[in-house]
Order: structure tokens, then sequence, then C-alpha cells
């Protein structure tokens, strides 16, 4: 459905506060803005609640996870994360989360959900080196790593890419990939890089490391054979280094 312009209005106010313009939230929710003749005083009311039960989402500690937050995505959107119960929930635990897109300029209000066990917080980063920040929603923790669902912005909304598991996705300088490592095992870990594109998320290569061993294996992705990278090279700087790069 299409936002009101009383609620773009409100919701440009806020992306003022994620970005850090602003003072305080109460400040940037009640700022007088021109042309406002559609914003009722209900309307308002509702919008500057919203805003003060809706802290930024990087602010939060680690142990408030699975908090109700916003995300300033650009300068474009706001994402707003609203967690609730799970109706038939198969695993203990688990939230609903429903995530919310909000436009500026009059665009489609984008909804879609994750089920998420994570106590997480959901993280924006520019993976690709495009410009464009990623969204990246924790949905589960194992003992150590982090399963993530990744969305890219498309045609001014956000689309999922893929997922991916590991300690968490960021751009890679060396190969131009987006990178993340997971550990296998107590000495073994698993070194990925994905090409990111409008296809969403494509694996380029998995480097398997054993440090009791002193072994490195590569697993080519289907991204392999377009990336121009040197299989061999690959591994020679693995068993240099046991897994740096």
């Amino acid at each position: 459905m299409k936002l009101q312009q009383s609620l773009i209005v409100g919701l440009v106010a806020v992306s003022l506060v994620a970005c850090g313009v602003s003072d305080t939230v109460e400040e940037a929710a009640v700022a007088p803005v021109e042309s406002v003749e559609a914003t009722s005083e209900v309307e308002q009311e509702l919008i500057t609640a919203r805003v003060a039960a809706a802290p930024s989402c990087d602010s939060l500690a680690y142990d408030q996870g699975r908090t109700d937050c916003v995300l300033a995505l650009g300068e474009d959107m706001l994402v707003f994360f609203d967690y609730g119960p799970v109706e038939d929930d198969g695993f203990r635990g688990a939230s609903a989360l429903t995530i919310a897109v909000n436009p500026f300029d009059g665009g489609d209000y984008q909804t879609f959900e994750e089920t998420v066990s994570s106590s997480g917080n959901p993280e924006l980063a520019d993976v690709n080196n495009d410009g464009l920040l990623e969204l990246m929603v924790p949905t589960y923790l194992g003992n150590v790593n982090t399963n993530w669902s990744v969305y890219q912005q498309l045609d001014g909304a956000l689309d999922k890419a893929g997922e991916v598991s590991g300690l968490g996705l960021s751009y890679d300088d060396q190969s131009g990939l987006a990178a993340i490592s997971a550990r296998s095992s107590a000495v073994s870990w698993v070194i990925e890089r994905y090409r990111l594109d409008e296809a969403g998320l494509t694996l380029v290569y998995a480097l398997n490391t054993d440090m009791a061993e002193q072994t490195c294996s590569l697993d080519q992705g289907p991204a392999f054979a377009a990336s121009g990278l040197n299989a061999n090279d690959i591994l020679t700087r693995c068993e240099a280094g046991m897994g740096e790069e």
C-alpha cells in the first residue's frame, strides 16, 4: 500500500535521529515540517510514539537482542524491526520478526518476515563495495557461528540475496568479494567468498583449513570460473599462513 504523506514526513524526521543529525528522538518526531496539512494530531502522536519505542538497532547491546528497533538505510529508507511470538513454534524460543521498509518518496510500504532465535541485532554493511548498504538479519546462533539472512537494495526495496553462516559478512579488499569465516571444529575453519549482484549471493569458493593437520583444501563454487582467481595461488597463501589469506 502507498504511504500517506504524513507518515513519510514523520519517518524523514526519524531518519535524522538514526543518522545522528538530531539531538533527541523527541525533537525529530515533533519538529515542524512544511506542507503537513494531512498530518493530524492523532497521526503525529502515533509517529512520535513509534519513534520513542524504537531505538536504533546499532545502539543496542548484544544482550538486548530481539528488541524492537530501527535502522536508517542510507538517506532514502527507514527499516523497522518488530519482534512477536511465533504461531505453532516448532523451535522453542523463536520469534517472528516483522521487517517494515519505509521509503521517504512515497513508494510502497514493504513488509516481510523472518523467524529468528538469535539474540543478535540486525546490522548494515556494504559487503560488495558498491556504495549501497546490505541488511543482515541474524536468525540463529550456534555454539560459535551465526546464521544470517542477507538482503540487498534493488529498485528502491530490499530483496533477499541469500543466507550465510559464520562470524559476520564483510567486504574483503584483497579478493573484492563478500567474505565470511565459520568455525567447523576446534581446529578447523571454513573461509568463504561470495559474489553479490542482482542475482543474489553466489559462492565463489570455500577454503577449508585444518590447523591440526596443517592442511588446506579448496571447494570451487559456481562463481569461481568467472572470478579470475587462481586456485593454486589461494592454496599457496593458505598453506603459507594457515588460513590467513
